[in-house]
């Protein structure tokens, strides 16, 4: 079938607000869009809206995007691309993976959680009965398609399109001068890593290891805003926060920075597009072996097992880093070139979805 006959309605959560999830999902949408004719349905919640108002609001979006798979039905070479989700909003997609089904849609359904494959869910279970055999699965990592399938005990029809596709690498890096600087840039919760951040660039000032640090990012709650107005004073000539970054200000940030360091503890982690942009920068990473993470470093910094002494594992690797600064600055340039190669290797993977006459 020519790519121009194919017709695509993709369903998922887009921005407003921006997360991992519906930041992704928006730049799939335009790449599939750059192929093929095709209709969107956001099925996100407004910002801000919580409780009650936020169900509905959602189902209401969900019943619209069913109304878009029902309207049609009868167009030939249609196919649906459904964004999954975790915890309760996969009732969602279970609703909105049978009716494509019935409908007769080749469906593609795009996994971002890593929480109903490390703790298999009975509602995944519910998902896959409801999607049917023919479903293809699109993973983020050959870590993700081999858990998935221990997990559930099927082998899927699968498919692999790194996040790396949306993440430009960062040509125009300069690399920084003065000493190691290592940074962390996430929504700042104690879960994506924030607290051990703060404790790890104590530990190493304790044990006489000068580096400098840069955090980043909104943060939560109260409570964490004044942990780090106090450890911004207390170390207040090694540690700075620049607050929420966006555009060049965040490229600044990876430029401005040695080795990202991201110890989230988050159970969807899958494959984070901060680790990318890490990478995307010329930049090392360390990092808690959660989801992708492991995939996505290789050999450009230190995976931690998640029951491992973060704090003293990461001074180690700091030490040896000091020791071999000008060499570790002298080889960005080629990491960054590494990296292209992948980000262009990615992104032809996503264009090309829609394109296989199996789907």
């Amino acid at each position: 079938m020519n790519s121009n006959d194919v017709f695509i309605v993709a369903i998922g959560q887009l921005p407003p607000p921006v997360t991992g999830l519906s930041y992704i999902t928006a730049r799939m949408i335009d790449a599939i869009k750059s192929n093929h004719d095709m209709c969107t349905a956001n099925i996100a919640a407004n910002p801000g809206q919580t409780g009650l108002s936020k169900h509905i609001h959602r189902g209401l979006r969900v019943l619209t995007a069913g109304t878009i798979l029902l309207r049609h039905t009868f167009r030939t070479g249609r196919r649906c691309y459904l964004v999954c989700e975790g915890d309760w909003g996969l009732a969602y997609i279970i609703f909105l993976a049978a009716l494509a089904r019935i409908c007769r849609y080749p469906t593609a359904l795009h996994h971002h959680s890593f929480a109903y494959i490390d703790r298999p869910t009975l509602l995944l279970r519910l998902l896959l009965g409801a999607g049917g055999p023919t479903l293809t699965h699109v993973f983020l990592c050959p870590i993700m398609s081999t858990k998935f399938s221990t997990a559930y005990g099927i082998e899927p029809k699968a498919c692999i399109i790194s996040n790396s596709a949306f993440v430009e690498p960062d040509w125009d890096f300069q690399p920084p001068t003065g000493p190691l600087t290592i940074g962390l840039l996430s929504n700042l919760t104690k879960e994506k890593g924030l607290h051990t951040f703060l404790k790890l660039v104590q530990s190493a000032q304790a044990q006489g290891l000068w580096v400098k640090a840069i955090l980043a990012g909104p943060v939560a709650n109260e409570t964490d805003r004044r942990l780090i107005e106090r450890a911004t004073r207390d170390l207040r000539d090694v540690l700075e926060y620049r607050g929420p970054l966006y555009g060049s200000s965040k490229d600044t940030f990876y430029r401005d920075i040695d080795i990202f360091v991201f110890p989230t503890q988050y159970s969807h982690e899958a494959e984070p597009t901060v680790v990318f942009e890490a990478l995307s920068a010329g930049n090392l990473v360390i990092a808690f072996d959660r989801g992708c993470i492991m995939s996505q470093v290789g050999a450009n910094g230190l995976i931690i097992p998640t029951n491992s002494n973060f704090d003293q594992d990461t001074v180690d690797y700091l030490r040896q880093a000091v020791g071999q600064l000008a060499e570790l600055r002298s080889e960005r340039r080629s990491r960054v070139d590494t990296y292209g190669a992948l980000h262009a290797s990615s992104s032809g993977v996503a264009k090309q979805l829609f394109r296989n006459p199996a789907l």
